[in-house]
This record gives C-alpha cells, structure tokens and sequence, in this order.
C-alpha cells in the first residue's frame, strides 16, 4: 500500500512523505523550509498529488518529481482539506475563507446555500462514488454539495452534534463524522449495492429529459427505477412501471440511459431506486435536471450550451451534445491537461438545434481531458475522464 501524508504544520519535518511498505519507512516528496507550513494532501484518480499549505497549493503529475503552483485565486490562507472525485475534479477548502472547485483555468468559490462564507466554515471535505461532496464545519455540521452542483444543503439528519471537525466516506457509502464532544457518527442510510461513478439528468427538450448512469460495480443488482420530485429531499415518486435491468454481479462498467418524456420543469429532481435479486430497495442522491437554458417557442435553445459528456468516466468512447440558439460557426475541441490540443471535433458552421458528436480515445493515455466549445463569442468548458 503506498500512503501520502502531510505532516503537522510547525514540525520540524514538515512537508509531505510517501512510504511504499505500509508505513514502515517515509521519503520527502516536498519539504517545508522556511515558513511552509503543510495541512493537507489529496491524490487524484490519475494519481496527481495535490498539497495544501498556508498560501500555497502544488500539484505534482509525476509521483513528486516535479510541482506545480495551482493557487493562483485562492485566498491566502491554510488549505485546511483536500479532496478529489472520480473525474480528477479538485476541491479546496480554507476554514472561514470558503471551499473551491477547480475549473480547468481557475478556482470557483462555492457558497451558494451557506448562511456567510465564514459561518460555513468547512474544514474538511470526503466525496461519494457519485461525485456528491460533503463538507465537515464545526458550527453547522455536515453540508453536501450535489455531483456538478453549486448549491450546498446541510445534511444533518440524525447528527445531534454540529461541531464535526472530519468526515470520511467508506467503501460501501456509509458517510462518518467526528465532532468536538459529542463522539463519532455514521448516517443512517442503506449503501448502495452497486458502485455508481456517474448519475445525471439533462433536459433536451420541452417535456424530455435524458437521464445517464454508470456503475464501475454490481452486487445482486436487479435492476433500476426512476423516480422524481419537485424536492431533492421529499416527494419522490416512481415514473417507470417495470425496472430498468441490472447486471446481477459484475465487476464492470455497465452504462445506462433513460429518457422521461414525460418531463415536468415544476419536478427537476431524480433519483435512483436499486432494487437488490431479493428485492431490498436502495436509493441514490438526487440530481436536479440541467435545463437547456431556455427554449423558444419552437423548440430551441434560448442560449448556446455545452452537455456533460456521456458515459463519464469512459473508455473509450464517449458522446458530447451541444446547443445552438441559431445558425453560426462552431468550433469543439478537446485537450490535455498540459492544454494540449488533441483532437478538434468540429470546425465548421452548425444549424441551430442540438447537436451529437463521438469522440474515440482509444490512442490517448488515462487522465482528465477539457472540451472546449467556442461559438459566437461564447466560451465553455467541460472537464472528462477516461479511465483504461
């Protein structure tokens, strides 16, 4: 097993160690010197070691060879947690100067559904197989920041103690707090028996809406239902009469697809019901359904708009749609994370309407990529994983 630790901030060791033999023996990878003073260390699914100190945050993409500042739009502060998803989507938190998510270019400070940025105070981060982030505060407890959302929600049901100072997250989704005084606590909820890397929802159309998921695994899986609500917490209700198929047990990825045309704007929220063979039901968060931003009354996008890809992760195809409001030159590339341009997938004019484009990445290596839409003066970004 190899472990990257950062070690206390004012110890004369200070800096970031790795050990390859479980603990027995550590080497530097970055050591402090002078006034570095190191809180945390986080480690992308592409293996990029992220490190936050008082100011400061490097990224190394080769094992600690090399690094890289990526605090450019950060406040000056302590990087008190660190956290990573599936995707290699990084997020920061600073303690009373508001938690970050980085967006291929810059840092976005995410505040939306907290009292003051201060009074959030989230002090450590821990996400779920679906990308969800839950944030720990010592003063209002647990918050949970939706896979691709900006919005938090506190998520303190059963916690009778709001001063969490960390939270984890295990492998089956049992999400764990630990607070001041009031001990250690587990949320109640029925773990899912299948590994969700990807749940999302996207309208497109007037009453159709398109509904992608992925699972990396499947225990007893029987299959799926779809359910929907005007509320991400309450009001959930079944639109599928007979069960999506699952895959029983299976240790590979398996992609799936629902299109509700039946789509209500006045209910935006999904869910999935996972029924086990033996018909014990689970359920997923929910996600809200991304909007086309606005539709005329014939039926197009109001505004240009670039789709999540689907599946995500992938490997090693993948589809990409987007939304024109009238005819124009468009322009859909992709690149690397050294902002290498490695495939331009339309370079030409477009009618207005939606659009679908594939991309096969069979020639490319393991990592994050970014699409890049430009039309119209437009510029819009879409971070991607593909996973061999």
């Amino acid at each position: 097993m190899e472990i990257v630790a950062a070690t206390t901030p004012g110890s004369d060791g200070k800096g970031v160690y790795r050990s390859t033999d479980d603990g027995t023996t550590w080497s530097a990878l970055v050591t402090g010197g002078g006034n570095l003073e190191f809180y945390s260390v986080a480690i992308s699914p592409s293996d990029y070691i992220y490190a936050g100190f008082w100011g400061g945050l490097p990224v190394s993409t080769d094992g600690g060879g090399t690094w890289t500042d990526k605090s450019i739009g950060l406040p000056y502060s302590p990087i008190v947690s660190l956290a990573s998803d599936r995707q290699d989507n990084v997020f920061a938190a600073t303690g009373q100067f508001g938690t970050y998510r980085f967006l291929f270019t810059h840092w976005e400070l995410l505040t939306g559904g907290l009292p003051t940025i201060d009074e959030g105070d989230i002090v450590s981060l821990a996400i779920d197989s679906a990308g969800n982030v839950f944030g720990g505060s010592p003063s209002e407890g647990v918050y949970r920041l939706p896979y691709g959302g900006s919005v938090w929600r506190r998520y303190n049901a059963g916690l009778t103690d709001s001063s969490v100072n960390s939270i984890c997250i295990d492998s089956s989704g049992f999400i764990y707090a630990a607070t001041s005084g009031g001990g250690v606590y587990r949320n109640g909820g029925s773990p899912l028996a299948i590994s969700l890397s990807h749940f999302s929802a996207m309208q497109d159309g007037p009453r159709s809406t398109r509904l992608n998921w992925t699972t990396l695994s499947e225990i007893n899986n029987y299959g799926f239902f779809i359910e929907r609500s005007a509320r991400p917490d309450s009001g959930f209700g079944s639109i599928t009469a007979n069960a999506i198929p699952g895959h029983g047990t299976t240790v590979q990825a398996h992609d799936y697809t629902y299109d509700d045309t039946t789509a209500d704007a006045a209910f935006p929220w999904y869910r999935l019901r996972q029924v086990d063979l033996n018909g014990t039901p689970h359920y997923t968060s929910a996600v809200k359904a991304t909007p086309l931003t606005a539709l005329t009354t014939g039926g197009l996008p109001g505004a240009i708009q670039l789709m999540q890809n689907y599946p995500n992760p992938f490997n090693p195809r993948t589809v990409i749609r987007y939304a024109l409001p009238s005819d124009g030159k468009v322009t859909l590339s992709l690149y690397n994370v050294l902002g290498q341009n490695v495939a331009t997938l339309f370079d030409g004019r477009a009618a207005a309407g939606i659009h679908e484009v594939s991309w096969d990445a069979a020639r490319q290596p393991s990592g994050p990529y970014y699409c890049v839409l430009r039309s119209g003066g437009s510029y819009i970004v879409k971070r991607m994983m593909l996973l061999k």
